[in-house]
């Protein structure tokens, strides 16, 4: 049974309205929270006597009289959010109204207030909304009905995973083939795969290149020198635009055709650009920088719509798969996280962490639920955002990890690390699967394609390794 946060945070999601009486309004608000609760909580436990007693009692009767009330009670449980956000919640008499979202506001344990960064107009709403409605009965605020939609949103272009990379006890992927690697290009993270899975880009740091290949014949379709070295690239959701930046601070826009590139768009300075993150609906890209700031891009304007200044150079960035939230590691052991539709932010130290460690992968799991990070000081991190809890914090021996990965159905993630091997780590808790090696030169960067079947790591020397079976 998953467990139950409902984060509040009384200056954003209280929108008060009538019905006061000799408890102020947020007083009153706080009860009927505190109700719902508790009444989401015994749900999750399966606790049929503490449900009923939360309930009005025409509710509290129908429940009680049906033998298959505690499975009926379990499913429901099931298909609820784990984790909820308090939107508003509006008093009549002895009435309320809880207005509620699935998910919860990113408060990891031991965090400290952040820049604010946003807020980012204009999100598009993902996952479950729902309204509860409680009556106020001998003095306690009872539930007496709940309503929940699912709101699919998300990325209309994404492709299911219908595979799964790995499973314990399966032999381990292997090395399919090994596509390009001229020798001198040094890959940085840089190999992002086209939402059709028939080809992928790649950004060469060492050579300048931005080059276009075929995934089934491993043949080069483009490549273009650019004036300037990229340090980072990623597709669209949609797979119509390829979009690098560069070490001198520039972004630049790739219309991708059907055998190769349109004619690129630079547009501004932003700074040292080190890592970059699109949104899962393709409206955004933010951009972490050595010259200590995190920004945020409108794609389709192609221009900077948000901005925070940071302490320390930043290294690594990643959206949540919601869109709600945006994590950026910096170049110590610590990693900031934002709600982009307040700007808020906390800034959280990571434990057993070298403090002059680079926080070089950052990543979200496709449900949200995980954030993995990668340090140069070889260590890993494994943080449940629900319960607010690092699930684990370990490291591979004296090997810098560089980069880190969500395999698309969630089950496990992999990290690529300097002694020249990809390991793959269960997503649930940490322990380690299996470890992949072979590849030419040490692996970089990482990327799964969108139906999790093949992993494609880059190599330092330039050869993009493809891992399956």
């Amino acid at each position: 049974m998953r467990s139950l946060i409902l984060v509040l945070a009384a200056s954003l999601f209280f929108p008060l309205l009538a019905g006061c009486d000799r408890f102020s309004s947020k007083e009153r608000s706080q009860e009927v929270v505190d109700s719902y609760v508790a009444y989401r909580t015994a749900l999750s436990a399966g606790n049929v006597q503490k449900v009923v007693s939360y309930l009005t009692p025409s509710r509290a009767k129908e429940i009680s009289a049906d033998p298959a009330a505690p499975d009926k009670l379990r499913l429901a449980a099931l298909f609820m959010p784990g984790t909820m956000t308090v939107m508003g919640v509006t008093l009549v008499d002895d009435k309320a109204t809880l207005n509620l979202r699935e998910g919860a506001l990113v408060t990891l344990a031991g965090g400290s207030k952040a820049p604010a960064l946003g807020p980012v107009p204009g999100l598009s709403a993902t996952g479950a909304s729902g309204t509860v409605t409680l009556i106020k009965e001998g003095g306690a605020w009872k539930i007496d009905k709940e309503n929940w939609q699912q709101n699919l949103g998300g990325n209309p272009f994404q492709i299911g995973a219908s595979r799964t990379f790995f499973r314990e006890g399966e032999e381990l992927p292997k090395l399919m083939k090994t596509i390009g690697g001229k020798g001198e290009s040094q890959m940085r993270g840089n190999v992002a795969i086209t939402p059709d899975g028939a080809s992928f880009v790649t950004a060469g740091y060492g050579d300048y290149t931005v080059s276009r290949w075929s995934i089934v014949d491993g043949r080069e379709m483009a490549s273009v020198k650019m004036e300037y070295r990229p340090s980072a690239i990623a597709v669209t959701p949609d797979g119509t635009i390829a979009i690098t930046i560069d070490a001198y601070g520039g972004v630049t826009f790739w219309p991708l055709t059907p055998d190769g590139f349109g004619t690129p768009v630079r547009s501004g300075s932003v700074g040292q650009c080190y890592d970059i993150a699109l949104s899962r609906d393709g409206r955004y890209m933010a951009i972490a920088s050595y010259d200590k700031f995190v920004a945020i891009w409108d794609i389709a304007a192609q221009k900077e719509i948000a901005r925070v200044n940071m302490p320390t150079p930043m290294r690594s960035v990643a959206f949540s798969p919601s869109g709600q939230f945006l994590a950026a590691g910096s170049a110590s052991n610590t990693f900031t996280l934002w709600d982009l539709e307040s700007g808020a932010g906390r800034t959280y130290t990571i434990p057993k962490v070298d403090e002059k460690s680079d926080v070089s992968g950052i990543a979200f799991s496709p449900d949200g639920k995980r954030l993995a990070t990668t340090h140069m000081d070889s260590s890993i991190t494994l943080w449940d955002v629900a319960t607010q809890k690092e699930v684990k914090n370990f490291y591979v021996s004296q090997s810098s990890s560089w980069a880190v990965r969500f395999s698309p159905d969630g089950a496990l993630f992999a990290t690529a690390t300097q002694g020249g091997n990809i390991h793959l780590w269960k997503a649930e808790n940490g322990d380690k699967l299996g470890t992949l090696q072979g590849q030419p030169s040490q692996p970089q960067g990482l990327a799964f394609s969108a139906d999790g079947s093949l992993l494609f790591s880059a190599g330092e020397k330039g050869e993009i390794a493809m891992w399956g079976r």
